[in-house]
């Protein structure tokens, strides 16, 4: 994938069906970072004093907190101080999870942020996630385990998003004999071992009982947003990303 280049900005075509995809920006506002500021859509708000409370648990002293007007708490926000580190940091997270690999070099050797991620192996990522994308599962799944196969063994949670997504395309190409085998010997195990997945598999399991897809309850399976959120650098990036660390502190440890 060419530099520069992202991975959710198509235009859902499959199925005739025309869902645009979540811009990568929307995804990265789920960060949980702490100098994310939520905008206020009232004329009154808690205050920032009181919402840290809220992250910290003071409950006990919450309540005497005052409300602030809109213009009151904007002349709070320009005293919160963001500290250039942490925003080096979120500007590095954005270009890694999005495959800037380049990019995320030169900001790296220029503003001495470091990461724990090797950007070499960034690229490889990249390439599960758009295999996801292309809805060719099998290939993403060898991907990994080229690159690690302890990936999925040690992850199970991602193990059945990325098979659910495999049942998902079988039922899309209306391959209705092979998706009841592929639910039956694959998925069946695995939610009898976690019970947690039963629900999302019995959802997908739903899509076959009606010809016409627009009258299921849960078509939107079969849209691209699935597809997205299966190959979501937030599921695949954060596991992809620990596993390499946690390779590289193991081999800085031995070379010692």
């Amino acid at each position: 994938m060419a530099d520069g280049e992202t991975i959710a900005d198509e235009e859902n075509m499959a199925d005739g069906q025309r869902r645009r995809a979540v811009p990568p920006v929307a995804r990265h506002m789920s960060l949980n970072c702490r100098f994310q500021v939520p905008t206020p859509t009232s004329s009154t708000t808690t205050s920032p004093s009181a919402a840290k409370k809220i992250r910290t648990g003071d409950t006990a002293t919450l309540m005497s907190d005052v409300k602030l007007t809109r213009e009151e708490w904007e002349r709070e926000l320009e005293d919160v101080k963001i500290r250039k580190e942490d925003m080096n940091k979120l500007v590095m997270n954005f270009l890694i999870s999005e495959g800037f690999v380049e990019a995320a070099e030169k900001f790296r050797i220029e503003s001495g942020t470091e990461t724990n991620v090797h950007l070499s192996t960034t690229i490889d990522r990249i390439a599960v996630l758009k295999s996801v994308q292309a809805g060719n599962v099998v290939d993403a799944i060898e991907k990994v385990n080229v690159m690690n196969p302890e990936i999925l063994n040690s992850n199970p949670e991602l193990y059945f998003h990325l098979q659910q997504q495999r049942l998902i395309e079988l039922i899309r190409d209306g391959e209705v004999s092979e998706a009841l085998k592929f639910a039956q010997d694959e998925l069946v195990p695995i939610c009898l071992n976690n019970q947690d997945y039963l629900e999302e598999f019995e959802r997908t399991m739903v899509l076959l009982v009606f010809e016409n897809i627009d009258d299921c309850p849960h078509s939107e399976l079969l849209g691209m947003s699935q597809r997205l959120k299966t190959a979501n650098a937030n599921t695949f990036g954060r596991s992809y990303a620990s596993k390499v660390a946690e390779d590289a502190d193991i081999g800085s440890k031995q070379a010692q």
